[in-house]
């Protein structure tokens, strides 16, 4: 809250999105509040636009910031989800998915991403890891107690932990989302052990109960665009974990993490300037 009476910009799944007054003169909003649509106009305009990338810088003109963040999160996110939808429409025998399960866009996510990368993998398209190996090298009970062992290291209890890590085993999953403690800004870390990529997420970052919004909108109300939603944002850190994976040398992929770090640094602070963060 600040600069006078905050105005609500847009509903996002009941969600008041409320700029504070630092971020006036970024988002072309005078001192009365009544310019506050002229962001939502162009974030949409950018987001829908099907021009080059110089077209739409163009037309923004002095608005460079706001530019740069918003074509850079529409380029990757369009690219990575054509990619996954492109590779997952291609395979025959697609995974059978139950739409009633609690937990059906967690599954289905890590379902998909694991299909596409075996795929690719068994094809020879995607390079073998050290997680790969483990899982064709390590027998299943060791597997086992190893992904039970991070569960529990998680926070997980001993009991759902063990079921968990026997789900992973028998139903040959190559990831696993783990709610996570993590400390700093991080929206979530990759964790390698006993032959998965565990995606820790973070619990203390906005992102989390911004996710736990959308899914519980698409399981209350069976709202599909919130269904896209939160697979595609659980699709993209399931690539960021198997690109990192990729990375064979290891300073490189301290590099790697550590622009994980500073992207999840960055979007904590947009978030709290939007005034929707956790300060």
């Amino acid at each position: 809250e600040g600069g006078g009476n905050a105005l609500p910009m847009n509903r996002w799944w009941g969600c008041e999105v409320r700029f504070n007054s630092g971020c006036d003169d970024i988002f072309g909003v005078d001192h009365n509040k009544q310019m506050a649509a002229h962001f939502t106009s162009i974030a949409k305009d950018v987001s829908d636009s099907v021009e080059t990338d110089s077209d739409i810088k163009e037309y923004l003109k002095d608005q460079t910031d706001l530019y740069d963040i918003v074509v850079d999160i529409r380029n990757t996110t369009r690219n990575m989800m054509r990619e996954l939808g492109r590779m997952f429409e291609q395979l025959p025998n697609k995974p059978s998915l139950n739409g009633d399960d609690p937990k059906s866009i967690e599954s289905e996510s890590e379902a998909v991403a694991t299909f596409v990368v075996k795929d690719k993998v068994g094809t020879g398209m995607f390079p073998k890891t050290p997680t790969d190996i483990d899982r064709e090298s390590l027998d299943p009970n060791t597997r086992r107690e190893q992904i039970e062992q991070h569960l529990i290291q998680e926070g997980v209890a001993e009991y759902a932990a063990n079921i968990r890590a026997q789900e992973v085993i028998e139903q040959d999953k190559w990831f696993e989302f783990v709610p996570s403690n993590l400390s700093g800004s991080q929206v979530f870390s990759v964790t390698r052990q006993g032959g998965i990529l565990h995606v820790n997420l973070n619990i203390n970052h906005p992102i989390y109960g911004f996710l736990d919004v959308i899914e519980t909108e698409a399981g209350n109300e069976g709202n599909e665009t919130a269904r896209k939603a939160a697979l595609s944002i659980r699709a993209m850190l399931l690539a960021w974990a198997r690109m990192e994976d990729e990375i064979e040398l290891e300073s490189a992929r301290l590099d790697f993490q550590d622009t994980c770090t500073r992207w999840g640094r960055m979007m904590r602070d947009v978030l709290n300037q939007l005034g929707v963060g956790n300060e």
